[in-house]
């Protein structure tokens, strides 16, 4: 590919994300290994495409790699990690979020429960009762991040 066509590309994705209405906001290297590097748009990386290597400068990090590991690149939308929401498994308990509440199902008796705020803080430890949902207010929390964690599984919540 010469550096003509690289640069009619990345001119095709920009028009492209500007009519689907959606500013792009990372500019994506795809490798031949499965590994993607994404930088914020907002940085204003430099990507430079040489004869045999791509480089990428990211404030502080400069990165090169070989032209043959390149499998593709893009500008997109914000990134997300969430391909699917999988469903409970028997056996395991669930958190739900109704009216500003948690409602906490499903888990065994004497299971621990605690909430916790970002910092690590603990504001809340309690254990599962048997046969009831535990319900969690979250009135006396102020806005922010917060994560409730039972056994093994864990829950994330924005007020």
């Amino acid at each position: 590919m010469t550096m003509r066509h690289l640069v009619i590309a990345m001119l095709l994705m920009l028009a492209q994300a500007a009519i689907a209405g959606v500013p792009p906001t990372h500019f994506v290297v795809f490798l031949s290994s499965g590994e993607d590097i994404r930088c914020a748009l907002a940085h204003r990386p430099k990507v430079v495409f040489g004869d045999d290597v791509v480089t990428v400068v990211d404030g502080d990090l400069t990165l090169e790699y070989p032209v043959g590991m390149v499998h593709k690149y893009r500008i997109c939308e914000p990134a997300h990690d969430i391909d699917a929401v999988a469903p409970v498994a028997a056996g395991e308990g669930e958190f739900l979020w109704r009216d500003g509440d948690i409602v906490l199902s499903g888990f065994a008796e004497g299971e621990r429960v605690g909430v916790y705020d970002l910092r690590g803080g603990v504001l809340l430890l309690a254990s599962i009762h048997a046969g009831q949902p535990m319900v969690i207010s979250t009135a006396p929390y102020t806005a922010g991040v917060y994560i409730v964690k039972v056994g093994a599984q864990s829950f994330k919540f924005m007020k």
